[in-house]
């Protein structure tokens, strides 16, 4: 839905379905800002932000937290310096994830107007 979305404004999207292959495609092609999900097949978003701090290349990509998981205190802890934010699926109206999106995203990267 957020991918839809976020294409509809203008926003070059790049959709990977675990984070195993979001580390493959980032090797091949690092991107402004990654927007994460922590529950994922194969490698949580935990582990996925592990790898990219590993890596020196990805540790000034912002990363925008989008999960349904309920954070406990560790994994906030965990979470933070890292993200740029932390987004519950729950707590918005699809409109207002979008808006809370772009506005994190916007200072990074401006969507790409069709002609």
């Amino acid at each position: 839905m957020l991918r839809k979305r976020l294409e509809k404004q203008g926003w070059p999207v790049i959709e990977a379905e675990n984070g195993r292959v979001a580390l493959e495609d980032m090797a091949e092609n690092a991107p402004d800002v990654i927007l994460l999900d922590l529950m994922m097949p194969e490698m949580d978003g935990f582990q996925f932000l592990d790898h990219v701090r590993e890596d020196k290349r990805w540790r000034s990509i912002p990363i925008i937290v989008i999960t349904a998981k309920d954070l406990t205190q560790e994994d906030r802890r965990r979470l933070n310096g890292y993200v740029k934010g932390i987004l519950q699926k729950g707590a918005y109206k699809p409109e207002e994830l979008l808006a809370e999106v772009c506005s994190l995203v916007k200072p990074r990267i401006e969507p790409q107007h069709k002609n």
